[in-house]
């Protein structure tokens, strides 16, 4: 099986070596949010696996101006726009090399071809805001045992390697600490994964994410979504499995449990699994998981929600479970089980039981079509060399176009200026005029709160006629 959806270098890498690959996941969990952030600060280095630098400039003929520091004062509103080369650090993941030497198949579009195609193409088509791109990419292997080091050594790249202002991250989130890291360093992030629960979000003030939402809106929408259909109501036994990270512990107990109750359905029966913070977490997950499908086989549960980073595993791991012993419960999901990628990975008799909540068509459904900034994106890759074919490359591109259109966004606000606060600043001021790649209708709303952009919902099923995934009700807000 080789999937090129999104972050799901991992799943080629399900096949290939274990069932039990939790650790494998591209999103993981801040479990040790100071953890990298001491590599911002500590001077004397720190021992990192390997990385790989890359810096990719614009032929010398393209550029706009003399290269000048990113850093330097903001203009004025009068002034005129800074058109100087702009450096910015990049992380994607690359499990590649891990996957060839287990034997999986390689891709033709990756992570890295896609972004290093986007860099291209906007450069040849102006650059953003009229600044020419270069970048530091920092390519994550997160099959690797230790997601925490891996997060401290991609801040010390950005941070203490080099000096730029802004990383475009779709890698790690708030994973092992790294937006933690960058924030403390006063650099500037647009992310897409990981985006942890509302409190952390909030506190977390320059950054932005485009395309997820936090844990509490991600798993309050599928409640309301789903609720709403009479999918889950009062007469049901909901069970709830909580990756122990402190986002989703606090998600759960400030926000969406209190909401099950308000809602007026029935006590959840919960149950957890460690937090994931690399490779060798897989074995205890699958055992913890397997005992929570005896728990809630035995207690009646007929619906079952996973809130965590690492959803798709969690699903994955709990429907072959309970696949065998022909247990049959319903899933409540969001776009982070990423459900139309896992489909054909779950055994027949678990797959017409997937319902949820999404924001991200893509991952949700099996017939999302470009929309007009998707398009955009297309084009730009195109002009880049990278050219996406299949409704995996399309779904992957749009992922990794997120942050730089929204970067552009911001530069436009900003006059050029591409100082952190300015930038987050921007960002926080869009409200609802940006409109985003790879989310439902492009909607977003952002503020000085407001962080996680993507605005609006859609409420999918399995469809029997089709045995796909659809959406059967009308765009609502997150």
């Amino acid at each position: 099986m080789t999937v090129t959806r999104r972050h799901l270098p991992l799943l080629v890498l399900l096949a290939a070596c274990s069932p039990l690959l939790l650790a494998c996941g591209t999103t993981g969990s801040d479990s040790s949010d100071d953890t990298a952030a001491s590599a911002a600060t500590d001077s004397s280095g720190t021992s990192t696996p390997e990385t790989t630098e890359s810096v990719t400039s614009a032929p010398s003929d393209t550029l706009a101006a003399p290269a000048t520091d990113p850093a330097d004062t903001a203009p004025t509103a009068t002034a005129a726009p800074d058109t100087s080369p702009l450096q910015i650090g990049i992380t994607y993941i690359s499990n590649e090399q891990t996957s060839s030497e287990l034997g999986a198949e390689s891709v033709a579009i990756n992570q890295k071809s896609i972004v290093q195609g986007l860099v291209a193409g906007i450069n040849a088509d102006g650059g953003l805001n009229g600044r020419q791109l270069e970048t530091v990419e920092y390519e994550w292997d997160s099959s690797s045992d230790d997601w925490s080091l891996d997060a401290s050594a991609a801040c010390a790249m950005f941070t203490q390697d080099n000096d730029v202002s802004i990383v475009l991250d779709t890698a790690f989130g708030t994973v092992g600490g790294f937006r933690s890291c960058l924030e403390d360093a006063g650099v500037a992030s647009i992310q897409t994964l990981s985006e942890g629960s509302a409190a952390s979000s909030a506190a977390a003030t320059l950054h932005a994410n485009p395309s997820s939402m936090t844990v509490d809106r991600a798993y309050v929408s599928v409640l309301d979504g789903l609720t709403g259909t009479d999918y889950l109501t009062a007469d049901n036994q909901m069970g709830v499995i909580v990756e122990n990270c402190p986002d989703n512990v606090t998600a759960y107990d400030e926000t969406i449990k209190p909401l099950i109750t308000s809602l007026g359905l029935k006590e959840p029966i919960d149950a957890s699994v460690d937090c994931a913070t690399g490779f060798a977490a897989a074995t205890a997950a699958s055992a913890a998981v397997n005992n929570a499908v005896l728990k809630f086989n035995d207690a009646g549960v007929d619906r079952v929600m996973f809130i965590g980073d690492n959803e798709y595993i969690l699903l994955l791991f709990f429907s072959g479970a309970a696949s065998s012993q022909a247990y049959t419960p319903g899933y409540l999901l969001s776009s982070n089980a990423q459900p139309n990628a896992m489909l054909t990975s779950l055994a027949v008799d678990q797959q017409p039981q997937m319902h949820g909540v999404g924001n991200q068509p893509f991952n949700d459904i099996d017939s999302a079509e470009l929309s007009a900034v998707d398009q955009r994106c297309v084009e730009l890759a195109s002009a880049g060399g990278v050219n996406p074919v299949t409704y995996g490359d399309k779904g992957l591109l749009v992922f990794e176009c997120a942050p730089f259109l929204l970067l552009e966004a911001a530069l436009q606000a900003t006059n050029g200026s591409a100082i952190a606060t300015d930038l987050a600043e921007a960002i926080s001021a869009l409200d609802t005029t940006y409109v985003g790649p790879g989310i439902v209708e492009g909607a977003t709303r952002f503020s000085d709160t407001d962080r996680d952009g993507p605005a609006m919902v859609r409420v999918f099923e399995f469809d029997d006629s089709c045995s796909c995934l659809q959406y059967t009700g009308e765009p609502v807000p997150a």
